[in-house]
């Protein structure tokens, strides 16, 4: 998608936020090759790397001496090949903790400072706004319009919020002539306006909520001849979501003595399709205090304590944790299934 995109742009001195998490085969192979005049790369927040993605980036890039890349998994083939040849002799490279790189121009550059993120990389959201430009009003009652869209990325916890304001008070005016009132509406029969759209999830496809023009019938009928008019404002915000998606499972609590089946409360951000092991890997910003064993046998829970799984019946699978709870992580997550969970005491 991005693949030569500043190609030998030789001025180019500041690059965009490239804030993607999820890179797909070559998505920025070339992108910045030959960028003489780039000192710092934007910070790379996608923990795995897929094939090629920053194949030849910053290549050529003679001035190029800070580098943020906060990936995990380098494994993909040809990912980093040749990514920073002829950069900086000198430089700092700043990498997630824990994650071995290579040396060289496929890899981190021999002379150059080696750090290691020591914060949380910040999850943003990106969205794009669609709302009709204008609206002409052909009769009284109900007037639709293309609705109010929005389409992008949201972090995790967050929900984009759009509000509408009225110049005239929604109403629609002619100077010296009077006013038609009118509000807007979701559908034709609704009989309190909506000055407000929520969007609890985005992806590239734009979602659309519908937005009409009710306009008042006694008004309308009665106005003199003139041109009416209002101007309404759209406001878009990004906050925070207060119904962070959950999952209500079947979970299996042992206290010792016996088991005892209850309903536990799952907060996991994954996208459909996914495992829980796939989920808590791709997405280890949004699920901090998730992990997975793959040791059978003996486990840990938060606590530090320890426990054997075959005093509770487990025997040949592998479990993920939060806390104490366990489940199968080559499960693929699906909220209206059961899931069976065991929790020690």
């Amino acid at each position: 998608c991005y693949d030569s995109m500043f190609y030998r742009c030789a001025g180019l001195t500041t690059a965009p936020a490239l804030p993607a998490t999820t890179l797909a085969e070559g998505c920025y192979y070339n992108m910045f090759l030959g960028c003489t005049g780039l000192t710092t790369a934007p910070e790379l927040r996608a923990t795995t790397l897929a094939v090629a993605c920053y194949a030849n980036m910053f290549a050529g890039c003679s001035n190029l001496n800070a580098v943020t890349c906060l990936a995990t998994d380098i494994s993909a083939t040809f990912a980093i090949g040749n990514w920073l040849e002829g950069v900086a002799d000198t430089g700092t490279f700043t990498k997630a903790p824990d994650t071995d790189w290579p040396t060289g121009s496929s890899g981190i550059p021999e002379k150059w400072t080696v750090e290691e993120n020591s914060t949380t990389p910040v999850s943003y959201s990106t969205y794009t706004l669609t709302i009709p430009a204008a609206v002409t009003v052909s009769g009284a009652g109900w007037n639709a319009t293309g609705g109010v869209g929005a389409s992008g990325e949201l972090a995790k916890g967050k929900k984009l919020t759009v509000t509408a304001a009225s110049g005239d008070d929604f109403a629609l005016v002619c100077q010296g002539k009077g006013q038609i009132g009118y509000y807007l509406a979701a559908t034709a029969t609704d009989t309190q306006p909506t000055t407000s759209w929520t969007f609890t999830a985005l992806d590239d496809a734009p979602a659309t909520q519908p937005m009409g023009v009710i306009v008042s019938e006694t008004d309308y009928n009665s106005a003199r001849p003139g041109t009416y008019t209002d101007t309404v404002t759209f406001t878009a915000k990004v906050e925070d979501d207060d119904t962070l998606p959950k999952l209500t499972v079947v979970a299996k609590v042992w206290d010792g003595e016996k088991m005892e089946t209850v309903d536990v409360d799952v907060y996991i951000y994954y996208v459909p399709g996914e495992t829980w092991k796939q989920a808590i890997e791709n997405h280890p910003t949004e699920n901090t205090g998730w992990s997975f064993s793959n040791e059978l046998g003996v486990f840990e829970n938060s606590k530090g304590e320890q426990y054997i799984n075959e005093a509770l019946g487990i025997t040949n699978n592998y479990y993920l944790k939060d806390g104490g709870k366990l489940v199968d992580y080559d499960l693929e997550i699906e909220p209206k299934d059961s899931y069976t969970l065991v929790e020690p005491a």
